[in-house]
Order: C-alpha cells, then structure tokens, then sequence
C-alpha cells in the first residue's frame, strides 16, 4: 500500500542481522517500503552491506542507502572513551545536517522519519531542515531512577545516575524540545515519556520492540529456575533479584546473562549472602539460547529503573514465560495486556513483593507476540497518509 511518494528514512543505528536499536532502524525500513516506492535511508557506513544484503532484489530498485560516518579518529574515540558513543552520536547527527538538506534539495521529500537512535536528549538533523515535515520516534531514554530505588545502584552507580540525569536535562533542552516542536508527529516509546512531548506535538505511545518467532515455553519447565536477562549495569538492579533470592526457598536458583561493569559489585553481594551456589552469571550468549533458556524457567525477572521499552519482557511474553517487573514506565507499558502483574515499587519492602511475585506467579501462561514485525508493517503506512494529508501544524512554525 502506497501512502508516501518520496519518504527518507533517517537510521543511525540499522542492520537486520542485530537487535534493539539496529534491529529496530530495520524493521521500520522494512515497514517503510510498504508505504512508499521511493524510500532513501541515511545510516552508517557500515550498515550499507548487511542491509543491501537482505533486501530483496525488488525492494533494493526503491531504496537508496546513504552511508553517513565520522573520521577513523572519531570512530577510535567512540570505541575508547567514556561516553564515546553518545559524544559520537551527537556529532555524527550534527554533521549529518548539511547532507540531508542537500539529499532533499535535489529528492524534494514528502516526508522524513528519523528512527535511531530512539533518545528524546539528543539531535536529530530532521529537526534542522525548515521545510521537511518528519515523524520523530519512537524515542525515549528521559526516565530516571526513583529516589526510594536508588540505594539498589550503589556508589558508582549513584554518580553516574546523577551525571546522566543532568545530560538529560540539558540535551532535552537543547535538542530534544527543538525535535519536538519542528515534527508534526511524534512516537514515544512508553507513557512518560509521550506526557512530556505531548506538550508540544501530537505524541503517540508505540514501543520501540520487535520480537521475531519464537518456539513457546515446555511445558515441563523448572518451577525453581529464575532468569535474568540484560546488561550488567547499576541501573538495571540485579541487586534486587539477588536479595530477592535470598528470600526465597533454597531450591530456587537464579542465572543471569549478561556482562557489563556492574558484575563485580554484584558477584560481592552473592558472596556476601552466601548465595555462590544458587546464583550463576553467564556471559552473554546468542538470541537462540535466550529464548531456549527462556522456555525452560519458571519466570523472567526484570527489575530495571528506567527502561524505554522492554525487549527481553516482550520476547519472554511470546514465549509464555512469566515475568516479574517493577511498575514504571518501559515494562508497564510492553506488558500491559499480558496478563503479568506488575510489582509496585512505592509499598514497603520492595525486596520482599519481588520475592512474593516470584512465587506467585502463574505456572501456565499463554504465549502472545505481541510486537511482530508485521505490526510495524501496519502502522506505517496508516501514520504516513495520516501525517501527510492531515496535518495541521505548520512547519518552521515552533
């Protein structure tokens, strides 16, 4: 279905042979191609191949790949330095806003859509053209930690909440109102996030989460193995699994996958619980083994702080296995309608209601994909004609 004549894609971040961010730039690529015959994609260089590979022979004769990169300096700070990704980001945005006046000069776009990364804090080059209508998102990554949650973070993790809480301030000051104001439509990527954008743009809640066919959960699975799936940070407060563990019967086990710098600190509270012979952390292992792992536990624990959206949630929801998450934003928002109870995180003993969660969940559950790549393929065609013959908002006008 043809909506858009001339459509730019703008996706940092875009290979289909990857999840989250770059899986995420190529699932809206592929849904873009059903909306329009005429589609440009600006991404890194190096996302040219992997996604010219995959496309089908018809649909690379409608698509233009634009690579886009910073100088090989650039990219060695970005792989050594704190902070180097997002420092990147940023300039690679900025740098990336002469070439997109000068591809809409000669292409004269109907519509742009920037799709990665999916952050609210950081520029956009859409949102410097002055006559280039675009959608923005969805995007995300404002939330902070709740106060009453952040003894979980730990020193280290503390500062680098505090630092990260005042970058998000100031790049949504600087860039993210500017995006908000310029589009005439926008897609967040979970409930808080959309109230805040919506003070300036129509705003929609739409999580940036794909999850491709998975095999459904045994019904044989270990009714005493929890899995934790996601990186090793403060803020993703494992600590809260593992005393949550602590409260549980001795047979319960917990595995975590993942790696990251917050993996220290956490084997010290195993050792200091005396819990080394109940709790394993793995490397991170391949998308297959997840799910594999996924069908053989008893429940999902998540217990993030400020998570956009929640891919491995949605991806243990397709499975059917049960997931334990904090009420906030990101998870709420992915497991509405699941039939998964949220934990409140505002009563007393927060440790102690995961723990109860975890015993209580349900043995049997359905399996539900709720975010297959066809919903993506649905909704973009609709949002483009809507966008295209219905709005009102002038652009240049904020």
């Amino acid at each position: 279905m043809t909506t858009v004549g001339r459509l730019l894609i703008h996706a940092y971040a875009c290979d289909p042979n990857r999840g989250s961010e770059p899986g995420m730039g190529w699932a809206f690529l592929k849904g873009a191609l059903n909306a329009s015959q005429n589609v440009t994609l600006v991404t890194r260089i190096k996302n040219e191949a992997p996604v010219l590979s995959a496309l089908t022979a018809e649909e690379r004769d409608r698509v233009r790949v634009v690579g886009h990169d910073l100088s090989g300096f650039a990219r060695w700070v970005k792989k050594r330095t704190l902070f180097g990704t997002q420092l990147y980001y940023l300039v690679w945005q900025l740098r990336a806003i002469s070439l997109v006046r000068s591809l809409h000069a000669k292409e004269s776009y109907d519509l742009a859509h920037h799709v990665t990364f999916g952050v609210d804090w950081q520029p956009t080059a859409l949102a410097y053209q002055k006559d280039l209508k675009f959608i923005w998102g969805p995007v995300g990554g404002r939330q902070i930690a709740p106060r009453p949650l952040r003894r979980f973070l730990g020193i280290r993790g503390r500062v680098s909440h505090f630092a990260r809480h005042v970058a998000v301030r100031i790049g949504y000051r600087l860039f993210g109102r500017r995006a908000a104001r310029r589009c005439v439509y926008a897609l967040a990527m979970n409930s808080d996030v959309a109230a805040v954008i919506a003070r300036d743009t129509p705003t929609e809640v739409f999580p940036n989460v794909v999850v491709p066919p998975v095999n459904r959960r045994r019904p044989n699975a270990c009714q005493t193995s929890i899995l934790g799936v996601g990186r090793l940070e403060p803020w993703k407060a494992w600590s809260i699994a593992i005393e949550a563990l602590n409260r549980l019967p001795n047979d319960f086990r917990l595995v975590l996958v993942g790696g990251g710098p917050d993996r220290q600190r956490l084997l010290r509270l195993v050792r200091r619980l005396e819990l080394a012979d109940r709790v394993t952390v793995v490397d991170p292992v391949p998308r297959a083994e997840v799910i594999r792992l996924m069908s053989e536990a008893h429940c999902l624990i998540h217990p993030t702080l400020h998570d956009s959206s929640s891919w491995v949630a949605a991806e243990a929801v397709a499975v059917g296995l049960p997931v334990v998450a904090l009420n906030l934003a990101g998870p709420r928002d992915v497991l509405q309608n699941t039939g998964n109870e949220l934990v409140e995180w505002r009563r007393p003993d927060v440790v102690g209601n995961v723990a109860h969660a975890v015993m209580t969940v349900p043995t049997h559950t359905h399996a539900l994909n709720l975010y297959p790549q066809e919903r993506i393929s649905r909704f973009l065609p609709r949002l483009y004609e809507r966008v295209v013959t219905e709005s009102g908002k002038e652009l240049g006008s904020r």
